[in-house]
Formats: C-alpha cells, sequence, structure tokens
C-alpha cells in the first residue's frame, strides 16, 4: 500500500489489517510503501 493514500490506511486498519514492514523505491530515502498482514482463521467452525 503506498505511504501517501492515508485514507486507505485507515480503511485497511477497520478490516483488520496490520503494518509489517515498510519499503522504499528506488531513489527514495524514505518510505513509499507498507506491507500489511491480516490474520485469519483456519478453524473448520467457519
Amino acid at each position: 500500500m503506498r505511504v501517501e493514500l492515508t485514507e486507505n490506511h485507515r480503511v485497511f486498519s477497520r478490516l483488520g489489517f496490520t503494518i509489517v514492514n515498510t519499503g522504499s523505491h528506488e531513489g527514495y530515502d524514505r518510505p513509499t510503501d507498507f506491507l500489511l498482514r491480516k490474520p485469519i482463521s483456519l478453524s473448520a467452525d467457519s
């Protein structure tokens, strides 16, 4: 997810995603993207 898309941060956070890492495109000295992860349940009850 792009760092600049702040509204997307709120949406994905409400959906249960968390930031687990940052990255940056070539030529940038600051983070330009986030890696998100969401836990899932593998139970047979779902």
